[in-house]
């Protein structure tokens, strides 16, 4: 009745006011869809609801957070000696990679004399166009740390499966660059509870876990603190309660 849909007390039918119905989506526009839809919903800025499945309950859950997800990456091992003025040359222009655990071809750097800002945008460039990586959607971020004089390598994945290793470097790669063969550290998979149990956490994903009231929902937590955090709820409306 609050969105305008009655029966009408002599015939049964189903009466439809469209003036209230339009009114109440437009200013209550989550609660309207929940009455007929399924809807998730997180009361962390920083947890997004993401799905649920038919053994999920209709409710709200606690949610705790113990571990957030990170990105593997690796670090170059050596300083480079000169950042304003770095030559890129036939002997230190061609490297191999994996990323998430999928073989680069060889990448070749374009032949040139760089800032290391500039050399670390030509890195990442280089390794996101290679052909073998993006089939599999794999890229990284490369940065550049002026305290260290070293160069960053980050999975753009996150959790267990993120993973960024040198496979292979040209003849003064390593004395110019820093890099060299090596594998760089791990991602590591959110965990925390969901209704009290402990949830399987899977890159920045957590899902509730079996024989429990929060069975199959799932949640990204893109950051925040340690702790509990909040709430995630499903709800069940009308059109979904029909259907299952």
């Amino acid at each position: 009745a609050d969105i305008g849909i009655t029966t009408d007390a002599e015939t049964g039918e189903i009466v439809f006011d469209e003036e209230a119905f339009v009114a109440a989506a437009a200013n209550y526009g989550d609660d309207v869809e929940a009455l007929f839809a399924v809807q998730g919903r997180a009361t962390d800025p920083q947890v997004t609801f993401m799905s649920n499945t038919l053994a999920t309950k209709a409710g709200s859950y606690d949610l705790t957070v113990t571990q957030l997800a990170t990105q593997g990456g690796l670090t170059s091992a050596a300083a480079i000696g000169n950042p304003a003025a770095v030559v890129i040359d036939a002997n230190n222009n061609t490297f191999s990679i994996s990323v998430d655990g999928i073989a680069s071809g060889s990448i070749a750097l374009t032949q040139a004399t760089y800032t290391a800002e500039e050399l670390a945008t030509e890195i990442q460039s280089m390794i996101n166009a290679d052909s073998a990586l993006a089939a599999e959607e794999k890229t990284v971020a490369v940065t550049y740390d002026s305290g260290t004089n070293t160069f960053s390598i980050t999975s753009n994945t996150w959790g267990s499966a993120s993973t960024v290793e040198i496979t292979a470097v040209g003849t003064n790669t390593t004395a110019d660059l820093g890099f060299s063969v090596a594998a760089g550290t791990t991602g590591i998979d959110v965990a925390g509870t969901i209704n009290g149990e402990a949830a399987t956490g899977e890159g920045q994903y957590l899902t509730g876990a079996a024989d429990n009231d929060a069975e199959g929902l799932k949640v990204q937590v893109t950051g925040g603190a340690i702790g509990a955090r909040g709430s995630a709820s499903l709800i069940r409306g009308i059109g979904d309660l029909m259907v299952t």
